[in-house]
């Protein structure tokens, strides 16, 4: 179950950074996008979706439980303006 649940955590991470550029396209706009046009638009960092994931998991483990009180004491105390990603539309 652990291998389970870091390969969730990892796989989220990693999808939200590939995926960080394209957050609010409508499918049918990246799927008309060669592999080539995605690499070139790869951020490298992700975003705030991770960071709260991040916060989350660790607030589980150190508490055994979900603590709603304290997971949205580490949110606020950890937020990171710079991860949010805009949802305005973006061309392509």
């Amino acid at each position: 179950m652990e291998d389970g649940f870091a390969g969730a955590l990892l796989g989220t991470g990693v999808g939200d950074a590939l995926g960080a550029y394209f957050e609010g396209w409508r499918f049918s706009s990246t799927i008309k996008l060669s592999p080539d046009k995605i690499e070139s638009r790869y951020l490298g960092v992700y975003t705030d979706d991770t960071e709260m994931m991040i916060i989350l998991a660790e607030c589980i483990i150190k508490e055994k439980r979900l603590n709603a009180s304290i997971f949205v004491k580490e949110l606020a105390a950890r937020f990171n303006p710079k991860r949010v990603m805009a949802m305005e539309p973006r061309p392509f």
